[in-house]
C-alpha cells in the first residue's frame, strides 16, 4: 500500500479487507451484475448453453490463470468482475461448478477488474450469504489456500473470522488445513483476533467518544453476530495460539491491539473484555495507539458518550419529555385500539 492509501484510511472508515471509498449501499435485488455470456450461462445452470459458447469461441483465457495485469488489449474475461464459478458458487450449483473444474477453470482466480475489492472463487464461498463451505470442499482440490486478496492480503480465515461462526471457521479449517497459529497479518497487520474484535461497521462504532472517533477506522461488514459468537471465536483463536500474551500485545497498522478494538464497540462485550484484560491486563493501561490513547481511554471516553449521546439525544423519544405518551398519545392509542370505546363514546 502507498502513504497517500493509508493516510487516507487514518481519517475515515473501511472495511478491513477494501479502500474507504467501497460503497455501503445495498444493491437491489432486481440490479444484475454486468456478466458475459458465459458466465450468464454458468449463473443459468445451462452447460449446453456453455459448452457451445465455449466451443464457438467464447472468451475464457483469463479464467484457466491467474494472471500479474490486465493487458493493454484485453479480451472481455480479463475485463469482467468475476468468473463462471463465482456465478456456479452464488446458486450453490452441485452439477456447474465440477462441470466447469472439468473444463480447466481455476478457483484461484482473482479477477482484478475490481481491483482491491477482488475475492477468487473459493473466497467466495465463505463471503456469500449464507455461507456455502460444501462449494468450497468442491473447489479443494484444485485450489490453493495459501493465495491471498491483492493489496490488503487478506487470507480466506481473515474472512470467514469476520462472520463471527465458529462452526463455519472449524469447518473451514478443516478444508484448507491452515494453520492458524502461523497464519501472517494482513497488509494492515490485522490478526485474525483483531479482525474478530472489530465492530461490524459504522452504526457499531461509538463515534461520539472523541477517542474512539480518532482510533477506530476498520469494520468487519459481513456479519451481525452477537456478543457470545464473539466469545467463541476469540477464545477458539487464542487457545491456538502458542503465546496468548504476545497474541494480546500485537498491534496493527493504527497500533491499535485487540483491547482498542473491544473498547470501540458502542455496544462492548464486557464479559469478552474482562477474560481478556485477565490474560493480559498490561495492555489496558499502557499500550497506546497511534493517536495517543490506550484502550481504557476509549472505554471510559465511549462510555460517558453513550450515557451521553445514545441515551440522552439518540433516544430521547423513549423518554418522553413533553408527556405525551401519558397523556394524549396514549389515549389515541387505546381508543383506536379497542373498538368498544369508540362506540361506546
Amino acid at each position: 500500500m502507498t502513504t497517500e492509501e493509508l493516510i487516507a484510511r487514518f481519517t475515515t472508515r473501511s472495511r478491513f479487507y477494501s479502500e474507504p471509498d467501497f460503497p455501503s449501499v445495498v444493491i437491489p435485488a432486481c440490479a444484475r451484475p454486468p456478466m458475459t455470456a458465459v458466465e450468464a450461462a454458468a449463473k443459468a445452470g445451462d452447460m449446453n448453453l456453455l459448452d457451445r459458447l465455449v466451443n464457438t469461441g467464447a472468451d475464457v483465457e483469463a479464467w484457466m490463470h491467474q494472471y500479474p495485469d490486465i493487458p493493454a488489449r484485453a479480451s472481455t474475461s480479463y475485463l469482467s468482475v468475476s468468473t463462471p464459478l463465482h456465478r456456479a458458487v452464488e446458486n450453490e450449483d452441485y452439477t456447474t461448478l465440477p462441470h466447469l473444474l472439468v473444463r480447466g477453470h481455476w478457483p484461484d482466480i482473482f479477477p482484478l477488474a475490481p481491483i482491491t475489492r477482488s475475492f477468487n472463487a473459493a473466497m467466495y464461498t465463505v463471503t456469500e450469504e449464507p455461507p456455502w463451505p460444501q462449494g468450497l470442499a468442491l473447489l479443494a482440490p484444485r485450489a490453493d489456500f495459501n493465495f491471498r486478496t491483492p493489496i490488503f492480503e487478506c487470507h480466506i480465515l481473515h474472512l470467514v473470522v469476520a462472520r463471527l461462526n465458529l462452526a463455519l471457521l472449524e469447518k473451514v479449517i478443516s478444508i484448507t488445513r491452515a494453520d492458524i497459529a502461523i497464519l501472517r497479518p494482513t497488509a494492515l497487520k490485522h490478526t485474525l483476533v483483531h479482525i474478530a474484535c472489530l465492530s461490524l461497521d459504522e452504526t457499531w462504532t461509538n463515534v461520539h467518544a472523541a477517542t474512539v472517533y480518532a482510533s477506530i477506522h476498520e469494520q468487519r461488514s459481513t456479519s451481525d453476530a452477537h456478543h457470545a459468537a464473539q466469545k467463541n471465536v476469540v477464545m477458539f483463536l487464542l487457545n491456538a495460539s502458542a503465546d496468548v500474551i504476545a497474541e494480546l500485545k500485537k498491534q496493527d497498522v493504527y497500533d491499535n491491539t485487540v483491547l482498542h478494538y473491544i473498547a470501540g464497540n458502542r455496544c462492548i462485550n464486557e464479559e469478552l473484555l474482562k477474560e481478556l484484560r485477565r490474560l493480559s491486563p498490561i495492555e489496558w493501561n499502557t499500550v497506546q495507539n497511534a493517536f495517543g490513547h490506550g484502550a481504557k481511554d476509549l472505554y471510559e471516553d465511549g462510555h460517558s458518550a453513550r450515557k451521553y449521546y445514545w441515551d440522552q439525544r439518540h433516544m430521547f423519544f423513549w423518554q418522553d419529555p413533553c408527556g405525551l405518551w401519558d397523556g394524549p398519545v396514549k389515549t389515541w392509542i387505546d381508543w383506536y385500539t379497542h373498538p368498544g370505546k369508540r362506540f361506546a363514546a
